[in-house]
């Protein structure tokens, strides 16, 4: 596990955390229910005047993350931070090839926390969680969310990049929708590409109408597969930096 991922098995926490949710409950501070919520005003992220850095971070990975008495995973443990819970930044500080942040949880905690993409991400996010289908993911605040099976979550209209979320689940990979969902071609696969413990790959394909559409596929059980599949129709080049965190944050029962 990287720092700060708690030790307790995957399945119990989300079956955890859809009992909370179940109950009309949210994770990390942020408003979720039994398939979703509505997406409020996005908080802004502007960077800081005097520092440069972001003023708030986000929890990414579903096993929580470890906030440090010092910037160095030797320091010690003084609270867990859940996944998509705010942290605001008051300074940074580099220790060896690693860069570390002093931070302050929604809760009051101070501490400090490794900036590293598989943990944090600088965007503000919210919780959705399928009972249903039996999975979490976070998404950005800006984003809409049409539930269902496939779900579509959304970028603004004034998003530059036109990008479009859809989440399916189906009994075997045959079963999920065919991909490209619009006529393209594959470009190429990125490996390993790691869902909740299950390693895959991803497919980019370049869409004849523009853009690019990226997807990744998971068997997570003998009678249940995910297709995570990330559309962005208004990109030059094709960008997976984004898509990959979001795939960092899902948890599946």
């Amino acid at each position: 596990m990287g720092d700060g991922n708690l030790p307790f098995a995957m399945g119990s926490l989300l079956a955890a955390l859809l009992a909370i949710a179940a109950c009309g409950g949210s994770t990390g501070g942020h408003p979720s229910s039994a398939r979703t919520s509505q997406p409020s005003p996005a908080l802004s992220l502007a960077p800081s005047p005097s520092s440069g850095l972001p003023k708030a971070v986000w929890v990414l990975t579903p096993l929580g993350l470890h906030i440090r008495a010092d910037a160095s995973k030797d320091a010690a443990v003084i609270a867990t931070a859940g996944e998509g819970t705010e942290l605001d930044i008051s300074e940074s500080r580099q220790a060896g090839d690693q860069t570390w942040f002093h931070i302050k949880s929604e809760g009051g905690t101070e501490g400090w926390v490794l900036n590293d993409p598989t943990l944090l991400i600088a965007t503000p996010v919210y919780t959705h969680i399928d009972t249903a289908l039996g999975y979490r993911i976070l998404f950005p605040q800006t984003w809409t969310i049409s539930n269902g099976n496939p779900t579509s979550i959304a970028s603004p209209p004034a998003d530059p990049a036109g990008a479009v979320l859809t989440i399916q689940q189906a009994a075997d990979l045959s079963k999920l929708l065919q991909t490209p969902t619009q006529a393209g071609k594959e470009l190429r696969t990125e490996s390993p590409i790691e869902v909740y413990g299950k390693t895959t790959f991803m497919t980019v394909y370049q869409l004849d109408a523009g853009g690019f559409e990226l997807s990744v596929r998971v068997q997570w059980s003998a009678d249940r597969s995910y297709l995570f599949d990330y559309r962005q129709t208004a990109r030059q080049q094709p960008d997976t930096a984004l898509f990959k965190q979001l795939l960092v944050s899902v948890a599946i029962a």
